[in-house]
Parts: structure tokens; C-alpha cells; sequence
């Protein structure tokens, strides 16, 4: 867990328990830095009862997410298999992916994120050439 975790946890503790996304009880200051991942911590802790156990249960779920579609996605390239054990080796050796994947923070859902907007970008990229006329039945098959 890292400390700036805590800053979250807490905001997310004081909005379960009714007084609002916000640090102390009656000061209405903002402190979170994620809404996104604020949002999707909470429904979690409100079924879990364990912050970091919620906060290690999305880290590990929008990592989850991060390899299946970098798997499912580059899996229909050529040579794609390895491209694939490549980049997993080289994601799975770095300590500091690792480190924050897992830290209760809202790096494994940026991640996804990036890579979400990296296939969308690359797919519009493209289709919009007009010598390509073959990637719109590609695109089809990966979206």
C-alpha cells in the first residue's frame, strides 16, 4: 500500500458513512485526484468491508483487464504471440510496474486506459488512410 492510498481510503470511509467525498467530516475540501477511480473503489468497499482488500481487489481486476486485452488484441497481428510474450516478459520483469500495479492506486486503471485509447487511436489512424480499405473488416473483428 502506498501512503497516498490512504488519502483515497479515507474519502471513501467518510462518503460510506455519510458525510460526503471529503476529507474531514465538516470542511468541505476536495482531496481526491481520481474521480474515476474513487467512484469505482467505493461499490467495492461497500460489499467488501476491507479498503485494502477492495483497493488489491481492483489494482489486481483492471490488471486482469490490461493483459486480457493487450492479449486478445495483439493476438490477431501477425507474429503477435511474440509480441505478446515479449511485452508480458518486459511488463512482468519491471519492478515498478509491478510495485504500482499493486499499490492501491489508480495506475493499473491508467494503464488499461492508455491501452484502451492507444487500440481506439490506432484503429481511427487507420481507417482513415484510403489505401487501407481492408482494416474496416478488421476493425469489425476487434471491436
Amino acid at each position: 500500500m502506498s501512503d497516498d492510498s490512504f488519502i483515497t481510503f479515507r474519502v471513501v470511509d467518510n462518503f460510506l458513512n455519510g458525510y460526503g467525498l471529503r476529507w474531514n467530516p465538516l470542511e468541505r475540501v476536495q482531496v481526491y485526484t481520481h474521480p474515476l477511480w474513487l467512484f469505482l473503489l467505493i461499490p467495492i468497499q461497500w460489499v467488501v468491508r476491507e479498503i485494502s482488500i477492495s483497493a488489491y481487489l481492483l489494482s489486481y481486476l483492471c490488471g486482469i483487464l490490461f493483459i486480457s486485452v493487450y492479449y486478445f488484441t495483439f493476438s490477431k497481428f501477425r507474429n503477435g504471440f511474440g509480441l505478446i510474450a515479449v511485452a508480458l516478459g518486459v511488463f512482468f520483469s519491471s519492478r515498478t510496474f509491478i510495485d504500482y500495479n499493486t499499490s492501491g492506486l489508480e495506475n493499473s486503471l491508467s494503464f488499461l486506459l492508455l491501452l484502451l485509447f492507444e487500440i481506439k487511436f490506432c484503429c481511427l489512424y487507420l481507417n482513415s488512410k484510403p489505401e487501407n480499405v481492408k482494416i474496416d473488416s478488421y476493425k469489425n473483428r476487434i471491436f
